[in-house]
């Protein structure tokens, strides 16, 4: 059934519009999938059933907000991408919130202070 306030935008989120990056489906775990070759490789998910990847074209969080509506929260669950879906966003929105896995703690040390350089803090 179609919600007529819903509308689909098939992309994937990146630091970069316009490339065509491979997208990693886990067969074995419903929800886990990533862009993150590296996550696929050595997380705790690498002995699982991996899908041949699905090549997708990106867009940068800017150029999604621009096309669509400045939003009020985003929110980011990206199994090991957190930093490139990040990177694609330089203006500060009111609020973000996003997972991170622990086999990626230097790259969310990166993100926060991204994230600091374009105006957030740890409380908001």
């Amino acid at each position: 059934q179609t919600q007529p306030n819903i509308k689909v935008h098939h992309y994937l989120v990146s630091h970069k519009s316009d490339e065509h990056i491979d997208f990693y489906i886990n067969q074995a775990c419903d929800g886990v999938s990533t862009a993150h070759i590296d996550w696929v490789i050595n997380s705790r998910f690498s002995n699982s059933s991996w899908a041949m990847p699905i090549e997708i074209k990106t867009i940068t969080l800017d150029d999604l907000i621009d096309s669509t509506f400045l939003p009020d929260m985003i929110k980011i669950d990206v199994e090991g991408y957190e930093n490139n879906v990040i990177k694609g966003l330089t203006k500060k929105v009111d609020l973000i919130q996003f997972e991170w896995v622990e086999e990626e703690l230097e790259s969310i040390k990166d993100t926060c202070e991204y994230l600091k350089s374009i105006g957030y803090s740890s409380s908001g």
